[in-house]
């Protein structure tokens, strides 16, 4: 395929595109087809260990985001939390992002709280 002749696999760059890719079909809303590749750029930043950036945060941000869309709010805080947890290791806790996942962390513990239903 594509992917195999511009020998990226396994690189910074080859995240960085299942991330766009990923990003490209959330909004097309192909939520299924975006965590396909999110959780591809997930394994490939795992990997190369380059967990500590604000593209890996806007990815765990994403992918949590997609979860509860799915109706999936409890995988979808594991995401946030996660990306909580880098925000804070990198000093982010006074930037309009940290801000932004902590009111939307807040609020998935509200709903699940407040609604039975939407525990899992």
């Amino acid at each position: 395929g594509i992917m195999d002749d511009l020998g990226l696999q396994g690189t910074t760059e080859y995240g960085n595109l299942m991330f766009t890719m990923g990003y490209f079909f959330h909004a097309s809303g192909k939520p299924d087809k975006a965590l396909e590749y999110y959780e591809t750029a997930q394994k490939t930043w795992d990997k190369l260990r380059v967990q500590n950036t604000s593209r890996y945060i806007g990815l765990l941000y994403n992918t949590g985001k997609l979860y509860n869309d799915k109706g999936k709010p409890g995988k979808a805080l594991e995401y946030y939390n996660k990306a909580k947890t880098i925000c804070e290791t990198l000093g982010m806790q006074n930037t309009s992002g940290y801000a932004d996942l902590i009111y939307t962390i807040a609020g998935l513990y509200h709903e699940t709280k407040n609604n039975k239903m939407f525990r899992s």
